[in-house]
């Protein structure tokens, strides 16, 4: 019950219309400060003029996102929920007033969520995306848990395949750092459709579900037949057959304009 009413108060907490006299009026401390330290400041870039938030409240950083990566509007909606709950349940165990996120509670969601970024990156011993965690700033922090959230949210089954979706994030990261330095957002290359716009959806999530369902289709048509043989998805230019080349390799095209 506790769940669902930090639930509500978070709705509610997000319009900017919300009655003061209502709901609004007790929403928890914890809430409101999740909400606020999403703002957006002056730190980031200027949302184009053409750009309009969902609902009546103000911009905050998942705005930014939507407008470089092009992640769906529900997505991120809901997505902002999450993360600001997130951060109210890490901060109500601390059990102390507060007029800001505390940084155990801050760091405690940071870890916790970029665990197996961490992992990754150990493991194929590369640099992480910030040179030293101790100089890691409160905005950078929630941006990069943001964008993991949004990732993992609009990634479907993929969201399983945790090494692509470090891969996602990494990348997707850097080009968003090369963005910041500008004065007004503009959208990623990775996410640009053909038609101008910017679509994480079509661009990243959809060339991976592609290929699969063609090999899958190839499958199915082997085992009506009754013979094995080389499938058409994975045979290259030499005549040889290699799932690596033919399907593996061209899932991570999209991300490679920013390597």
């Amino acid at each position: 019950m506790a769940s669902w009413r930090t639930l509500v108060e978070v709705m509610k907490a997000l319009r900017k219309d919300a009655n003061p006299n209502g709901v609004g009026k007790l929403i928890k401390e914890e809430v409101r400060i999740a909400i606020f330290a999403l703002r957006y400041t002056n730190q980031f870039p200027r949302l184009p003029a053409n750009f309009e938030t969902s609902g009546q409240r103000d911009a905050d950083m998942y705005d930014l996102l939507e407008c470089v990566f092009g992640f769906q509007k529900d997505n991120v909606r809901n997505q902002r929920v999450n993360v600001v709950l997130t951060f109210v349940n890490a901060q109500s165990r601390l059990g102390k007033p507060i007029k800001r996120i505390d940084e155990k509670a801050m760091n405690e969601v940071f870890l916790k969520v970029l665990d197996s970024y961490i992992e990754w990156c150990r493991h194929l011993r590369i640099s992480t995306l910030w040179n030293s965690f101790e100089a890691l700033g409160r905005d950078r922090k929630l941006i990069l848990v943001s964008l993991y959230f949004l990732i993992w949210g609009e990634a479907a089954n993929f969201r399983f395949l945790t090494k692509y979706v470090c891969y996602i994030l990494h990348h997707m990261a850097r080009e968003l750092d090369a963005m910041l330095d500008h004065g007004e957002a503009y959208p990623a290359a990775s996410c640009r459709t053909e038609r101008g716009s910017v679509s994480f959806l079509e661009q990243i999530v959809l060339p991976i579900y592609e290929p699969l369902d063609v090999m899958a289709r190839e499958l199915d048509a082997m085992l009506d037949h009754g013979e094995a043989y080389p499938a058409a998805s994975c045979r290259t230019e030499r005549g040889s057959v290699s799932f690596l080349e033919q399907i593996v390799l061209p899932i991570y095209e999209p991300l490679d304009v920013v390597s």
